[in-house]
């Protein structure tokens, strides 16, 4: 708990969901290295965090989520609960973009 990870799109951008890629479904020792609990929350100014979606992590499943469209330019994934001696290993993300946007 207390570790997050933040993303700088560069620009705001209109955004609609986030997606984790971890090991998931993976065949690696790392399977056991995802989130058990996360906030995702977005920010045009990285002082005021909206929280635009929230889960429990499942080695089975990438985290994530999808949302009605809200402008952006930070995206932060907060880690909300941990098991030791595990980690939390973050391989990539997704941000998608409503249909037809740039």
């Amino acid at each position: 708990s207390g570790e997050f990870y933040q993303l700088d799109l560069g620009e705001v951008e209109l955004v609609n969901g986030v997606v984790l890629i971890d090991d998931a479904g993976g065949d690696t020792i790392y399977v056991s290295d995802y989130a058990r609990e996360y906030e995702i929350k977005v920010s045009v100014d990285r002082e005021d965090w909206t929280m635009m979606a929230s889960g429990k992590g499942d080695p089975r499943y990438y985290p994530g989520g999808f949302f009605e469209p809200v402008e952006a330019r930070y995206i932060r994934i907060d880690q909300q609960g941990q098991t030791r001696p595990e980690s939390w290993s973050i391989y990539g993300i997704r941000v998608y973009r409503p249909e037809g946007e740039k």
